[in-house]
C-alpha cells in the first residue's frame, strides 16, 4: 500500500498552534528558569528529552509571563533580493522530472520570493526563461507586473515596522494574513481582558443614579410588550479622575417601561455642566431634572419595554470621581487610557475604554488602589482594511492565468497572421496572442498575456494556425494556474509557512514584589497550566512557582546565604529548595521546590554546612503549579542576567 502525506500536513499543525493562541481557547506561556550554573558555563548541555530531564525542568522554573497574539507570527526563510540571481518562477508542478531553475523538486523548496531593501514581499510569476533578475521591484500594484529585465512580478504586503522590530532577522522574516490581524491596524487597543477581579477595591459608590423620584419614570399597561411586571432598571455610574461620567453599565434593564429619566445624586461633590446647551435631535437639554446636582445629561433609550442604552450627552464635571483605583498602561504605544468599573464587592467588574491610544503592539496593565489579586490584559483592533496587503488580499483573483511557459516553439507555421492561442477550461475571459519569429522557422517566439480571466482550475492551452493546422510541429505551451484563491490571497499558505516564532521581552518582572537579582539559563513554553492547589486554568499575565518566606535569619556561617545554594529539609533530606533570591531588610528567602514540596510554617531548612534556617511566616505561596500543563519547548542558552535599565528580547523558532 502506498500513500502519500502532503507538506500542508505541516502547516494545518502550525496553524493549529496559532489558533489556539490567538482564539484564546489556550493559553501559552513563556518561562524562564534555572538559575544554578551548567558544568560548563560556556557550553548550555542538550536539553534532556526524559521524563527526568522535563521533571528537572519544571522544578527549574522561577516565572512564567501570558503570551499575547502580538507575541507570535508565521515565519518563513528571509530570502533578500539580489542584483544578478536567478529566481524560480511560481509553478506548483515542479517536480524530480521537472525541476525548477535552480534545481528544486518541488515549489515550497524553490527560490520564487523575495523581500527588497523596502521590507516588500514579492513572488516571482515569470523569470524571463531563466534570466538574471537584474531590476529591484518596487511597484506595490495590484495585478502582476513587468520590469525591464523581463521578470513579471507580484507585490504581496510590506512588513510592518511592528512586525520587523519582533519577527525579522537575518534568517527569518514574518508573514501574516492582514485581513483581521491587529499588527496591520493603528496600534489601537480594542478590548481589555478581566482575568482576575480581584478584591477589596475602593470604587466611586457616592455617585447614584435613580429612576426613584417623582415623575422620572412611568410603566405602561400590562399586556404591552416587556409587561411581565413593573421593574425599575439599576444602574451603576463609571466616572474619570476629572469628576466626569464615562459610561452608564445597566445591571438591571428593568420592565415595561414607557418614558424615564435619570437623576444624578452624588453625595460628596456637587458637579457641574461640562458642555452648554446640549441638543439631541430637535431637543436642548440645559439640565436634567430630579437630581440635586442635574447637570450632567443622560439620556435613557428604551425599546420595548426595556431600557436597552443609557447615553451620555453631557459627561458633566467635578462630581465624586474615582481616583482611589485607576488603571496605568505600560508599552510601545501611546494615549491608551482606562477607567475601572468596581462592584459593591470590591471587584473589578468592567474596563471602560475611554481613549484606545495608537502605537501599541504590547501593553501591560496595573491596577492602582487599595485592593489586591486583579490582573488585566488587552487585545487589539481587527486589522485595517486599508493597507496594501488588504488591498492585496481583498483583490486576488482566484484561477486568473498571468504566466504561460513554451514548452515547445513549434515551427512552420503556415499562415503567421493566423496563428492564434486559445484556453480549455472551467473559467472565462481570458485572452492572449501569439509573436512567431518569422522565415524561415515561423516558431513561437513568445506569448503575450491581454487579459488574465479568472475561474480557471485547469487549463488546456490550444494553438491554431490556418488551414488544418498543418505544419505547427508539435507546438506546445503550459499554463501556470495561481494558488487557489489567487495570487496574494493568503500569504501564509502561498510562502508556506510552517514555522512560529515566539517573542517575549523581560524587563525586572516582579515575583512576589521582589525585583529578582539572578541569572536564567533556561526558558521555554507552557501550555494551559493550572493555579498552584486548584485544578483550575490559571490565566493572568504573570505566575510564578515559587515560595516567599520570613526565616529567623539568613546568615550561613557568618556570611548572607548564596543565591542558587540548595537547601534541604531537616525532617526529609529528598526535599530541596533552591535559593533563587534574598530580601536581607526583611530576612526572606525567594525559594523554589526542587522535589514539589509546599513549604509550611513550621518548616525548618538546613544548608550545606549545616546551618537550619526556620520559616517564620510563608508569605506567598506559588501562583502556578508548574507540574501542570504541556512543556512544549525547551531552551538551554549561556546566562542571561536582568538588570532596571536593560531588556532582554527571545525569540524562540517553533518549526513544524
Amino acid at each position: 500500500m502506498s500513500f502519500l502525506l502532503k507538506d500542508v500536513i505541516h502547516k494545518t499543525i502550525a496553524d493549529s498552534i496559532f489558533n489556539e493562541i490567538f482564539s484564546g481557547r489556550s493559553n501559552y506561556y513563556f518561562y524562564t528558569g534555572k538559575v544554578s550554573k551548567y558544568p560548563d558555563e560556556s557550553v548550555p548541555p542538550a536539553p534532556d528529552d526524559t521524563q527526568f530531564g522535563a521533571t528537572d525542568t519544571r522544578n527549574r522554573i522561577i516565572n512564567v509571563k501570558k503570551l499575547t497574539t502580538n507575541d507570535l507570527s508565521f515565519v518563513v526563510a528571509r530570502k533578500n533580493w539580489d542584483s544578478g540571481t536567478i529566481y524560480d518562477q511560481f509553478d506548483g508542478n515542479y517536480s524530480v522530472s521537472n525541476p525548477a531553475t535552480s534545481g528544486a523538486t518541488s515549489l515550497k523548496s524553490s527560490n520564487f520570493y523575495v523581500l527588497t531593501s523596502n521590507f516588500q514581499v514579492y513572488k516571482c510569476i515569470s523569470n524571463n526563461n531563466g534570466a538574471q533578475s537584474t531590476v529591484e521591484p518596487t511597484s506595490t500594484d495590484l495585478a502582476p507586473f513587468s520590469l525591464a529585465d523581463g521578470y513579471k512580478w507580484k507585490f504581496m504586503y510590506t512588513i510592518p515596522l511592528s512586525l520587523r522590530t519582533r519577527f525579522l532577522t537575518n534568517d527569518f522574516m514574518p508573514v501574516q494574513k492582514d485581513i483581521l490581524n491587529p499588527y496591520y491596524n493603528n496600534g489601537e487597543i480594542d478590548n481589555v481582558i478581566i482575568n482576575n477581579k480581584g478584591q477589596n477595591y475602593d470604587g466611586n459608590a457616592v455617585v447614584s443614579l435613580s429612576f426613584a423620584s417623582p415623575g422620572n419614570v412611568t410603566f405602561g399597561f400590562r399586556g404591552s410588550p416587556g409587561s411581565d411586571g413593573n421593574v425599575t432598571p439599576v444602574l451603576k455610574p463609571v466616572l474619570d479622575g476629572s469628576g466626569s461620567f464615562v459610561k452608564v453599565i445597566i445591571e438591571n434593564a428593568g420592565n415595561n417601561i414607557k418614558s424615564a429619566n435619570i437623576a444624578v445624586v452624588d453625595l460628596d461633590n456637587t458637579g457641574s455642566n461640562l458642555f452648554a446647551n446640549v441638543k439631541v435631535g430637535n431637543t436642548l437639554f440645559v439640565s436634567n431634572t430630579g437630581g440635586s446636582t442635574g447637570n450632567a445629561i443622560l439620556l435613557p433609550v428604551l425599546q420595548n419595554g426595556i431600557l436597552k442604552e443609557v447615553v451620555v450627552a453631557d459627561p458633566g464635571i467635578g462630581y465624586s470621581s474615582n481616583i482611589r483605583t485607576f488603571i496605568t498602561v505600560q508599552g510601545d504605544g501611546s494615549n491608551a487610557a482606562f477607567q475601572p468599573f468596581i462592584n459593591a464587592s470590591g471587584e473589578i467588574e468592567d474596563v471602560i475604554i475611554t481613549s484606545r491610544g495608537e502605537g501599541f503592539t504590547n501593553a501591560e496593565l496595573n491596577v492602582v488602589g487599595a485592593g489586591t489579586g486583579a490582573d488585566l490584559s488587552v487585545s487589539f483592533e481587527d486589522g485595517d482594511l486599508d493597507t496594501s496587503q488588504s488591498l492585496v488580499e481583498l483583490s486576488a483573483v482566484p484561477g486568473a492565468i498571468y504566466n504561460l511557459i513554451i514548452d515547445n516553439a513549434g515551427e512552420n507555421f503556415i499562415n503567421p497572421a493566423n496563428a492564434a492561442i486559445s484556453i480549455i477550461g472551467d473559467g472565462t475571459g481570458f485572452d492572449a496572442s501569439i509573436t512567431l519569429s518569422g522565415s524561415p522557422n515561423n516558431n513561437i517566439s513568445s506569448v503575450t498575456i491581454n487579459e488574465a480571466g479568472s475561474g480557471f482550475t485547469y487549463a488546456n492551452v490550444q494553438i491554431t494556425g490556418s488551414g488544418s493546422n498543418a505544419g505547427t510541429g508539435g507546438a506546445n505551451i503550459t499554463a501556470i494556474l495561481p494558488p487557489e484563491n489567487g495570487h496574494g490571497f493568503d500569504a501564509v499558505a502561498e510562502l508556506f509557512a510552517d514555522t512560529l516564532m515566539f517573542f517575549s521581552t523581560i524587563n525586572n518582572e516582579e515575583i512576589h514584589n521582589i525585583i529578582i537579582d539572578n541569572d536564567f539559563r533556561q526558558f521555554g513554553l507552557l501550555k494551559d497550566i493550572e493555579i498552584f492547589g486548584e485544578a483550575r486554568a490559571f490565566a493572568n499575565s504573570l505566575g510564578t512557582p515559587t515560595f516567599l518566606a520570613t526565616f529567623d535569619t539568613l546568615s550561613d556561617g557568618g556570611s548572607e546565604i548564596a543565591k542558587d545554594a540548595v537547601l534541604e529539609l531537616a525532617s526529609d533530606t529528598s526535599r530541596k529548595f533552591e535559593v533563587v533570591d534574598t530580601v536581607t531588610a526583611n530576612t526572606q528567602m525567594l525559594l523554589t521546590s526542587l522535589n514539589n514540596h509546599t513549604l509550611v510554617g513550621t518548616d525548618v531548612l538546613k544548608s550545606v554546612a549545616g546551618t537550619s534556617f526556620t520559616v517564620t511566616t510563608v508569605n506567598q505561596n506559588p501562583t502556578i503549579n508548574k507540574f501542570s500543563g504541556d512543556l512544549v519547548f525547551i531552551d538551554n542558552r549561556t546566562q542571561v542576567s536582568f538588570t532596571e535599565d536593560q531588556l532582554v528580547s527571545f525569540r524562540t523558532i517553533l518549526t513544524v
